[in-house]
Order: structure tokens, then C-alpha cells, then sequence
């Protein structure tokens, strides 16, 4: 009990006492309240302890986390790796840290709305954020522990709408990537870029490849690595349509035969086309690294390896092929296609492959 005397502007002897009290729900730091002005310790005593009787009875109401906890466990039950993957650092960066130690029945209106402000000012996708944070609120309504769900009081705050714009890369451009590529790049990971290139797949189709998935010069996309819970996986691709077979043009049909003879002499036998130095899948990031290590040190112009898949798709356009060739090949849902996905475009996909470097 820390009551201590202070002298007051007249002279006389008076006690005060510092007492945490709990933590704020916004800034996340420890609150504390003072009281001072009484005339014995034992007054002073007496306030202290009233004030510790009703922070105990706060702390036995029902805790933020513990809903979040009892919630997760039906939740990660119904959902892919992946996903839980994504909701698990959605809280844990963005909620948890605001919310875990407060009492979800004194959450309120205020308190989410003051939550909802700052992050609007932080996160562009603010609005996510909010909504895993309702899910636990609806769960204490199903547990009992409140009657209502703040968040959907909330006022969402305007933001400014920023419209992405993917960078794209010329004919020549490309030609010189490949070629500082092949310079500074092994074997594999120049052939991995050759691929990102001329199929305009995602990063990670390419990388969850099997020797299986290679027939000729076709690919057949029906995989992609993620980021799990604990480590990279392999998933089902981003949607139906993402399940797709791509045609290959000659030169990449010779350095996969290349690559696929050199891997095995050096790692055996393997059933994943790119693999770590154990014969396991590449992280996502690292393809990332080689891609900004080339273009900085030769100045090329910014990329990203969307930017890639992006730039595939406009040679594809600027060369007259026809949409519907277009979203088979880079794996994209329309609703406005009901057809389901079938290989009777692969001669025309052939037509075309040899025409992205002209």
C-alpha cells in the first residue's frame, strides 16, 4: 500500500496515494488514479482500499481475450490454414493489443468508435479490422456475457479512396531483366522469372509446382504456397478459375528440361520444380528479394511481381487476344463467363506465346 505524507501550501501534514485501476483501451497503457487531500493515513487507507475492492470486481467480470479465446477455438476449426493464418495476424497486430486486457461488458459504443478513428488513420483497410473485432462481440451475445454489438453503432469514418495502379513493364524492359537475370541469377530462380513472365501467374502457383504439373509445353496451375500458422503450406489455388492449364513457349520447355536435369544431380530426384536447399516449397518472400536486387542495381524501372502479372496481361490485350483467352490464362474469375473451365483454348494460347518478346 503506497500512501505517502506530503506537506500542503499552509504547512500541514496530508496523505496521498497512487493505485492502478486498470488499462486504457485505445493507447493500450496501464491507468492510474491518485487521491490526495486526507487528513490521516487512515483515511487515506480507507479509499485505497475501496477503490482496490471495486477494481477486483471489475476484474472478475469477463475478459476480452477470453471470448476471443473461446471463439478461436470453434472458428480455426472452420476455416483453411491460410486463412486462420491471416485472421490470427489481424488480431494479434491490429485488436489484441487495443482490447485484451479490458472487460468486454464495459466495451462500449465510445470505446469502439475511439478505436475505429485511430485505425481509420492507419490501416487503409480499416474496415476489415472492424469487422473481425464484431465477431468477437457476437460471440459474447451467444455466450451470455452482453446484450448488444458496439460495432454496429459504429460511424465509419471517410477515407480518402487511393486507386492502385500496378506498374508495367515495357517489351524492352523485359528483355533486360532477363538478361541481368541470367547474369546475376542461378539456374533455377532465372527460369522461376522466365515462367512469372511468360504465364502471368501468381508468385505462388509457380512455386507450388510438381515435374507432374509439366506435360510438353503445357503447365497445369492447381496449387499455390501460403503462409500457414507456423510454416509455408500448400493450398488450393485463389479461386475456381485459378485452376487452369497455361501454354509454354519453347525456350521455357528447354530450361525446365536443363533445370530438371541439373536439380537432380545435385539434390536427387525431386517432385517440387523449385525447392529450398531441404527439397522443401520457397517462401513467398523470397522471390520478392531477387526481383528488387536486379531492378535497383541495374535501375530498371520499379516492379513488383504483381506488377508482372499485370504486365502479362496488357501485352496480352495490346496484342488483340481475346478476353476470354486472357482470363483462362492468368486465372481470373468473371461472372460474366458461365462456362466452366475447359482446355479448348490451347491452340490458341499456342498462337500466341511466341509473340511476347516481338
Amino acid at each position: 500500500m503506497n500512501i505517502k505524507s506530503y506537506k500542503d501550501k499552509d504547512g500541514k501534514t496530508k496523505y496521498k496515494f497512487f493505485v492502478y485501476i486498470g488499462t486504457d483501451v485505445v493507447t493500450g497503457k496501464r491507468k492510474r488514479t491518485n487521491r490526495q487531500g486526507f487528513n490521516t493515513r487512515h483515511e487515506a487507507k480507507l479509499e485505497y482500499l475501496k477503490l482496490i475492492e471495486e477494481s477486483k470486481l471489475i476484474s472478475n467480470k469477463v475478459s476480452f481475450l477470453e471470448v476471443y479465446k473461446k471463439w478461436w477455438n470453434i472458428y480455426k476449426l472452420t476455416v483453411k490454414e491460410s486463412t486462420q493464418k491471416t485472421t490470427s495476424d489481424m488480431f494479434r497486430l491490429h485488436i489484441l493489443p487495443y482490447f485484451e486486457n479490458s472487460k468486454i461488458e464495459e466495451l462500449g459504443y465510445e470505446e469502439v468508435q475511439a478505436f475505429t478513428i485511430k485505425k481509420s488513420k492507419e490501416y487503409k483497410k480499416y474496415k476489415e479490422i472492424i469487422s473481425y473485432l464484431s465477431l468477437i462481440f457476437k460471440h459474447a451475445i451467444r455466450l451470455g456475457v452482453i446484450k448488444s454489438n458496439p460495432c454496429d453503432l459504429i460511424i465509419y469514418p471517410k477515407t480518402e479512396k487511393r486507386e492502385y495502379i500496378a506498374p508495367i513493364w515495357t517489351i524492352e524492359d523485359i528483355k533486360n531483366f532477363l538478361k541481368f537475370a541470367r547474369k546475376e541469377l542461378n539456374s533455377m530462380w532465372y527460369i522461376y522469372f522466365y515462367l512469372l513472365i511468360i504465364t502471368g501467374a501468381r508468385r505462388g502457383e509457380i512455386l507450388a509446382l510438381h515435374w507432374s504439373d509439366i506435360q510438353d509445353d503445357v503447365i497445369t496451375i492447381s496449387r499455390t504456397t501460403t503462409r500457414g500458422v507456423k510454416s509455408q503450406i500448400v493450398d488450393s489455388p485463389k479461386t475456381f478459375k485459378s485452376k487452369r492449364s497455361i501454354v509454354i513457349d519453347e525456350e521455357a520447355v528447354n530450361l525446365l528440361k536443363k533445370w530438371k536435369t541439373e536439380q537432380a544431380k545435385f539434390f536427387g530426384v525431386q517432385n517440387i520444380v523449385f525447392t529450398n536447399l531441404s527439397g522443401g516449397y520457397i517462401t513467398q518472400t523470397f522471390p520478392i528479394k531477387k526481383l528488387q536486387a536486379i531492378v535497383e542495381k541495374y535501375n530498371l524501372p520499379y516492379m513488383t511481381l504483381h506488377g508482372l502479372r499485370h504486365t502479362r496481361t496488357t501485352l496480352l490485350d495490346i496484342a488483340g487476344t481475346r478476353s476470354k483467352v486472357i482470363s483462362d490464362i492468368l486465372g481470373h474469375t468473371n461472372s460474366k463467363m458461365t462456362d466452366k473451365y475447359n482446355h479448348s483454348n490451347l491452340e490458341e494460347q499456342r498462337k500466341i506465346i511466341g509473340d511476347i518478346f516481338t
